[in-house]
């Protein structure tokens, strides 16, 4: 007998449950990428709907119920999504810092931050750092590829001084006319 934590896509909040044991009979099905969980495209579409809300663009394009679906799917935690939520529907205040957490946490950046620790130069690792994090980061526009490649740095730098001179040299880079 078991014990786990079981959520499903439109629960808040995970149950706690108890299992029978399972044979497992090929380990490989027992993992699954956490990119997965959420499809590319639907999280392509929920942080350029985050970025525009947050800079004040709201598009009346968005379908306010599909934006709560993809966040209720993804792999945000509750506390996370409900927040978010909220201020979608009007109920509270977006901080930046949300958005950059959400989009730290939409996507796993370790092995692009490892990838693009060999570049020599912040071109270089950007670069690096676009096409090892996503390669479909390259078809969205600069606006959005800066605003994810930014709340990463952004997240990685708390606390952290290594990540704090990369994050001011990138902002630098981008300052000047730094394109991705």
């Amino acid at each position: 007998m078991g014990v786990a934590a079981v959520y499903h896509n439109d629960w808040i909040e995970p149950v706690l449950c108890h299992f029978s044991k399972y044979e497992v009979k090929n380990i490989k099905d027992l993992y699954e990428d956490v990119q997965d969980i959420l499809p590319r495209n639907n999280r392509t579409e929920l942080v350029k709907y985050l970025v525009d809300y947050n800079a004040g663009r709201e598009n009346a394009d968005y379908n306010i119920e599909k934006v709560e679906h993809l966040l209720k799917t993804s792999n945000l935690t509750s506390s996370l999504k409900v927040k978010l939520i909220d201020k979608i529907q009007g109920r509270g205040e977006l901080e930046e810092e949300t958005v950059a957490r959400c989009i730290c946490d939409l996507f796993q950046s370790e092995g692009a931050l490892v990838s693009a620790s060999r570049a020599e130069n912040i071109e270089e690792w950007n670069k690096l750092f676009v096409e090892h994090l996503d390669p479909e980061l390259k078809l969205l526009d600069r606006i959005y590829q800066n605003a994810i490649v930014g709340a990463i740095l952004e997240e990685k730098s708390e606390g952290n001084i290594e990540f704090q001179d990369l994050n001011l040299k990138w902002c630098n880079w981008i300052r000047h006319g730094g394109i991705i």
